[in-house]
């Protein structure tokens, strides 16, 4: 499935463990509580996608586009999301916890409650014009559920 071009696809449900989806483009894809483990994801165009509840543990996202995503209480475990684009996204309830997020661009993305490695939450907040909006966001520690972190 590597560079495919497909609008609108509904793949909800769908077991794509380890597939190849490298540099597709996958406009307005839903792929909610899709099994992506694995997955050769770098390059690809998801704009406008819905990932609800998807795992993508241990997937290679690398230079994704990502732009007004659905990633509500999606799994990315060990991701790596280097030089992504995830601006206007929604990482609610979202596990970033282990992922790579060197030159990823979130700005205006929703992380209310979404769980990040303790080291990369204090970076945002000693740096979150770098990362956000101006709007406030919760960030929850991986080691400690219950931390909220207010980013204003």
């Amino acid at each position: 499935l590597s560079q495919t071009f497909l609008i609108d696809v509904d793949l909800s449900s769908t077991d794509l463990t380890g597939v190849d989806f490298s540099q597709a483009r996958l406009t307005r894809a839903n792929l909610s509580n899709c099994n992506l483990r694995y997955a050769d994801l770098e390059a690809v165009q998801l704009r406008n996608a819905n990932l609800n509840c998807v795992d993508l543990t241990g997937a290679n996202l690398t230079a994704c586009q990502l732009r007004r995503c659905n990633l509500y209480h999606a799994t990315l475990r060990g991701v790596d999301l280097t030089d992504a684009d995830l601006r206007d996204s929604s990482l609610k309830q979202a596990n970033l916890s282990n992922v790579d997020l060197t030159y990823t661009d979130l700005a205006g993305a929703n992380v209310e409650a979404a769980v990040f490695d303790p080291t990369f939450a204090e970076y945002i907040l000693a740096n979150p014009a770098q990362f956000f909006k101006p709007d406030a966001a919760n960030i929850t520690s991986a080691n400690s559920s219950s931390q909220q972190i207010q980013v204003a």
